[in-house]
């Protein structure tokens, strides 16, 4: 009798390992730094105020994953460990200051703060998302200008750090500009030689 028991007992601990691992796979499903970017963000912005916040949880909250449950303005790579490429919150009550972890979304392609209450400046680790505005296609028009940052009321300078956007692609187009759009914001200083190299 006592090795049925046993023998009941070791499945039931193998069960709940099982169980375990597959809870932490489907936790990884999203890099688990920019999932932590993610949820720095929303707390660092105010994110249970934001006009849609649908999917989003601070880092106390584990319950959803960014990519895998469609977090609102996310979009994300569809292989491996998924990696967050577009970051679109235009007009959505976000206030606050940008958190310097949001560099750690190395793959980012676009990313769209407008409209908002945006304050503080701009971390120099903004601009280690060297992906941005690399895309050079697109069905959205809206989706040209790769950095939309305007209508906040961001302060300081612009970063020399904007230099490490080698790979910008510049469209040139009498409408959209350059692809990085930070005007009606606080921004002080001369604007960086090194957006030259961009």
């Amino acid at each position: 009798m006592s090795t049925v028991m046993d023998a009941r007992s070791r499945m039931s601990v193998l069960g709940a390992v099982v169980m375990s691992s597959m809870a932490k796979q489907v936790s990884a499903a999203t890099d688990n730094n920019q999932e932590s970017a993610l949820r720095t963000l929303y707390d660092a912005t105010g994110g249970a105020s934001w006009t849609n916040k649908n999917g989003w949880g601070g880092t106390a909250d584990s319950s959803s994953d960014p990519c895998d449950d469609g977090w609102y303005g996310v979009t994300c790579s569809t292989s491996g460990t998924k990696k967050v490429q577009t970051l679109l919150l235009s007009d959505n009550n976000v206030k606050g200051t940008i958190p310097t972890q949001l560099g750690t979304l190395v793959e980012m392609s676009y990313i769209h703060l407008n409209g908002n209450s945006i304050s503080g400046t701009i971390p120099t680790e903004f601009f280690s998302m060297t992906k941005l505005g690399t895309v050079t296609t697109t069905d959205d028009s809206n989706y040209y200008e790769a950095i939309r940052l305007d209508y906040n009321t961001i302060t300081g300078t612009i970063p020399s750090e904007i230099g490490n956007l080698q790979s910008f692609y510049n469209y040139n187009d009498d409408y959209f500009g350059y692809g990085i759009n930070m005007k009606y914001n606080k921004l002080s200083g001369a604007i960086p030689s090194e957006i030259g190299l961009v």
